[in-house]
């Protein structure tokens, strides 16, 4: 992670931009359903890989297989679930059953790697099977 941001602010290449309405989806995630943020959010989390060079494909939508972005580079396939509400929206927090939508999208994407990108918590028992299947699978957390 720390090489992601220091490449992020090399001299080589111009810093990455954000704009005062990123900033703002940042800070201020929605307390209810909110999909012009949400996709905003999205939006900035594939510049950020843009940026660093990967082949980016927003797949977000009602029918997104269990991803709302792939990310490609040296032919690895990284299918990552974006998850942007409050943090203090305890109806929103991830359960089991958005890591069994990412492991669907690691089979329907032939993903070799998994992220789940949230701005609330997870429930204990997701954890648990976080770590269960990061044994078992590529599994980024």
């Amino acid at each position: 992670m720390n090489n992601f941001i220091e490449s992020l602010f090399k001299k080589t290449k111009s810093p990455f931009q954000f704009d005062h309405e990123d900033i703002d989806v940042f800070v201020n995630p929605p307390r209810s359903r909110d999909k012009a943020k949400n996709d905003r959010f999205t939006e900035i989390i594939a510049r950020l890989y843009d940026y660093q060079n990967y082949k980016t494909e927003i797949i977000d939508g009602y029918n997104d297989s269990g991803a709302d972005i792939l990310i490609t580079k040296k032919n690895i396939t990284t299918a990552i679930q974006i998850k942007h509400s409050h943090p203090l929206s305890k109806t929103k927090n991830i359960g089991e059953d958005v890591l069994n939508k990412l492991l669907q999208a690691k089979h329907i994407h032939k993903a070799e790697h998994l992220q789940l990108i949230t701005t609330t918590y997870f429930i204990q028992n997701t954890i648990k099977k976080s770590q269960l299947f990061k044994n078992r699978l590529n599994w980024t957390r």
